[in-house]
């Protein structure tokens, strides 16, 4: 990546976390949730085909949520994601298929819609 695409790229990515006023700052000084909003951004600095996010909006008030899922939204157009969360609301805005599991092992899997209707494939 070229340098101007490259900090044009951390720009996009740090205005979206909320973090462009502190782009000089080392991360140690960032509180919890901007730490995470962070990890979130260097995640998808190199535009990857498939993307794994970890529990993204752990730590983030609803402000910060809300960007992240509005960006994440934008990019189920570009690549695959695949997202973990204990946030049921969280699920439902972001997926287009649930899996939920428990020890390692899929319960249920299905749409959002099937989920609601009683209808995702049981794994039990």
């Amino acid at each position: 990546m070229a340098p101007s695409v490259y900090n044009r790229r951390i720009d996009e990515l740090l205005d979206m976390t909320g973090l462009s006023g502190r782009r000089h700052d080392f991360p140690d000084a960032f509180s919890g949730g901007m730490q995470r909003r962070l990890v979130v951004a260097r995640a998808l600095i190199h535009n990857p085909l498939v993307l794994f996010l970890d529990e993204p909006t752990t730590g983030l008030d609803p402000q910060s949520r809300r960007a992240v899922w509005e960006y994440i939204q934008g990019l189920k157009e570009k690549m695959t994601v695949f997202l973990t969360t204990h946030y049921m609301d969280e699920a439902d805005k972001l997926c287009d298929r649930i899996v939920i599991m428990d020890k390692g092992k899929a319960l249920v899997d299905g749409t959002v819609a099937q989920l609601k209707s009683g209808l995702a494939c049981l794994h039990l």
